[in-house]
């Protein structure tokens, strides 16, 4: 049967009976075979259980008692000196974008979770494409989504039910929608990805001043009302939120076991001290702003990705201090790289970039698997991605840079 206009619409509508069917069978397959018998995901979990006792029991989701209870949960007692404490970390309006999953019971939650955070990552992935006019063929589009969703950082903030990936669709969405010139959504979708504001501090830093450069305040007022609603609502619904967030927050650098790896090289290996790891940090974010002001200052649009890339870059060596799961924000620059190579030199290229996802993909999990203790990352995890990453942007940043004018990239 040849497609016309005619049933066009009803072979849409079967492909997507065909994919819910699919979506279901797998949810269900992953309760059965995983969560069911699993007892992790425990970010997700001290969320969870925070959540449900605000909103069916009227408890505050970041005091002592609920804290322990998540404690307890976890650990089968009160956190000791040291522990993780799992305490809810995150700003009330992280409630928004995780509420629906309060209604179903933990393990069915995670299940549907953990099956989200895949799709999630495959459209992240789908709208960079579209952001840097990168096309891919269906196998290498497919071939890139199962790397990505197996990738180091990102299985691991599946498994923990990491709201990182949550942020990372929303940021990805935003710049489509700049790119779209729809501002005032893209405002919006930026005030959600600051759910976990670490991780995302300097390039919403960036994604505004860009938009003032360009004289598109639209976004800014947008974010900014964004916020402005969010930290109101909060204060309605639970009057001590803000306290009680900055409480936990900074508690939280009191028990964390990671550390970025400019701290890890000044005080775990080298222990030159703080002195050096200001050094290293200032040097790091000076070039940032180098690359900003490329950005800023061209007329065209050609370096926003680039500096976007670079301000993960140098948010991951000098700021982030939690897990490596934070590091799913380092797919911006490495699919600008892998887009640039693959048009660069159009076979060649692919096989390339398949085969640096592949030593990627092995050579991360090995040294998680020969390091590991218990089930805790170690240290010598935070290094190789942001560092490679660096010296890649930093080495390449002219061809980045012209392959993204001849392609014709804006934003």
């Amino acid at each position: 049967m040849s497609i016309t206009k005619n049933n066009r619409p009803l072979l849409y509508l079967i492909l997507l009976a065909l994919l819910s069917l699919f979506l279901f069978f797998y949810t269900w397959q992953t309760y059965v075979l995983f969560t069911s018998r699993d007892a992790g995901g425990n970010d997700f979990f001290s969320r969870y259980v925070a959540w449900r006792a605000w909103v069916f029991e009227g408890r505050n989701p970041y005091s002592d008692d609920v804290t322990r209870e998540i404690q307890i949960a976890i650990n089968g007692h009160p956190a000791r000196p040291g522990e993780d404490e799992n305490a809810l970390i995150y700003p009330w309006y992280a409630f928004l974008v995780q509420w629906p999953f309060l209604f179903l019971p933990w393990k069915w939650a995670r299940a549907v979770y953990i099956v989200l955070c895949q799709i999630f990552i495959v459209a992240g992935l789908g709208l960079t494409a579209k952001l840097l006019n990168w096309q891919l063929s269906r196998v290498a589009f497919a071939l890139t989504a199962v790397w990505a969703i197996f990738f180091y950082p990102e299985a691991r903030g599946i498994l923990l039910g990491q709201i990182v990936i949550t942020q990372y669709l929303c940021m990805a969405l935003a710049l489509w929608l700049m790119q779209k010139k729809h501002d005032g959504w893209a405002g919006i979708c930026l005030a959600l990805s600051t759910v976990k504001p670490p991780p995302v501090v300097f390039a919403i830093l960036f994604l505004l001043l860009f938009a003032c450069v360009r004289r598109r305040f639209k976004l800014v007022w947008s974010f900014g009302f964004t916020m402005l609603a969010f930290t109101l609502l909060g204060f309605s619904l639970l009057p001590t939120w803000l306290g009680d967030w900055f409480y936990r927050a900074f508690r939280y650098p009191s028990y964390t076991v990671g550390q970025p790896p400019v701290w890890l090289l000044t005080h775990e290996w080298t222990h030159w001290g703080d002195g050096w790891e200001l050094l290293f940090s200032l040097l790091f974010l000076t070039g940032m702003g180098l690359a900003w002001l490329v950005a800023f200052k061209r007329k065209d649009e050609a370096a926003f990705h680039w500096a976007f890339g670079v301000t993960f870059v140098v948010t991951d060596l000098i700021l982030v201090r939690s897990a490596t799961t934070s590091y799913i924000f380092l797919l911006f620059p490495i699919y600008l790289i892998f887009a640039a190579l693959t048009r660069t030199w159009p076979r060649r290229g692919t096989w390339g970039m398949l085969g640096l996802q592949l030593i990627g993909f092995i050579s991360l999990w090995w040294l998680f698997i020969v390091t590991v203790q218990v089930n805790q990352e170690q240290s010598i995890m935070f290094v190789p991605l942001p560092s490679l990453l660096a010296l890649g942007l930093g080495f390449g940043y002219r061809w980045l840079i012209e392959d993204n004018r001849q392609t014709q990239v804006t934003i």
